[in-house]
């Protein structure tokens, strides 16, 4: 697990059974010798920080005298074990609003059954050594959400999008993507949706950060040979997803040129400038008008797909050409040069326009 700062030095520890939660009762029951171990939650507290921690032997006792060495790799866990446990104390107690003192008590008790599974079962009860009950169910689910999906990235990590300059960038992160951020103004983050504006021509990288927490601190673990094994809460590693954005500046040059000619020059006294045409969208609905000026026309920043060029008004001394004349704006053929052909109405009909 990496950090962006590490200040973790051994020291000694002591810790001290602190105040008791009102109207919360817990039970362990021990499967080797079927034995039921009750108590009212209680808060543990190390002496000189007042911080809470946790027990990670539900079945040792407690030595409020003994001296404890800190470690980050405690001998009793397994890594798994570990990390769930480390993730437990982070979005329990204390973590944004979960800051009512049942949150300490719902996450001793999910430590415990990470910790120490095989050897009993841990519940809540009605009263001191009471009836079970099951009062906390939808804030236990809350933390093993958090829990399990900590390891999912939103679904734009190591992804490479083509947009156009200037189009607005917009993608469905998944529901993960509401615990990330950028401290890039041209993002910006509304629940699972991610939106990417003001680009212009050129290759972006961007990188989102977990915003749980600052990551400066591990959990750490306190063990004592006499007493039992204590976690105190930490920042967790860092989680961070990264995606690259391609922009390209797009557009459709068009040609006005005579059909029987070739040329960008008109025949006689005839007109190719003053013709309009139309830029249609694959459904043929008109996104862009432009006019002819000297012998040419240009459109900017289209999406990538197909387009259709629709003559409306001719040059003068020119037929309406009628045809559809289909234009692909690809990554490839970003901006495409297209000619667009007209022929000239008869001479004589030339001399009597003019």
């Amino acid at each position: 697990m990496f950090f962006k700062l590490i200040n973790v030095n051994a020291e000694n520890a002591n810790f001290y059974e602190a105040e008791y939660i009102d109207g919360i009762y817990m039970s362990k029951y021990q499967y080797s010798n079927n034995t039921i171990y009750y108590q009212k939650a209680r808060f543990f507290r190390k002496s000189d920080t007042g911080e809470a921690a946790y027990c990670i032997e539900p079945f040792k006792f407690f030595n409020e005298y003994s001296t404890y060495e800190s470690t980050i790799n405690p001998y009793n866990l397994s890594y798994e074990q570990k990390v769930r446990i480390e993730r437990i104390a982070h979005f329990g107690y204390g973590y944004k609003n979960h800051l009512d003192a049942k949150w300490y008590a719902i996450t001793q008790m999910m430590i415990w059954e990470t910790a120490d599974p095989s050897s009993g079962s841990f519940y809540f009860t009605d009263t001191m050594n009471g009836n079970k009950i099951y009062p906390y169910q939808s804030e236990i689910n809350e933390i093993n959400y958090l829990v399990d999906s900590y390891d999912i990235l939103p679904t734009v990590n190591n992804k490479n999008y083509d947009i156009v300059e200037n189009q607005i960038f917009s993608e469905n992160g998944g529901d993960i993507m509401r615990y990330y951020s950028s401290d890039d103004n041209r993002i910006s983050i509304n629940y699972t949706d991610i939106v990417v504006k003001d680009l212009k021509e050129g290759e972006y990288n961007f990188t989102l950060y977990r915003n749980d927490n600052n990551y400066n601190t591990p959990a750490i673990f306190y063990q004592a040979y006499d007493s039992q094994n204590l976690i105190k809460t930490g920042d967790l590693e860092e989680k961070k997803a990264s995606f690259k954005i391609k922009v390209y500046q797009t557009g459709i040059k068009v040609n006005k040129i005579d059909e029987e000619t070739g040329d960008e020059k008109p025949q006689g006294e005839a007109e190719l400038d003053g013709a309009t045409i139309n830029v249609l969208d694959k459904m043929k609905h008109i996104v862009r008008k432009l006019t002819i000026e000297n012998s040419k026309a240009y459109t900017e920043n289209l999406p990538f797909g197909t387009y259709y060029l629709k003559e409306i008004n001719p040059g003068k001394g020119y037929n309406l050409n009628e045809n559809l004349i289909e234009v692909k704006i690809t990554i490839d053929n970003p901006k495409p040069n297209v000619n667009f052909p007209n022929k000239v109405i008869d001479q004589m009909l030339i001399f009597q326009i003019k």
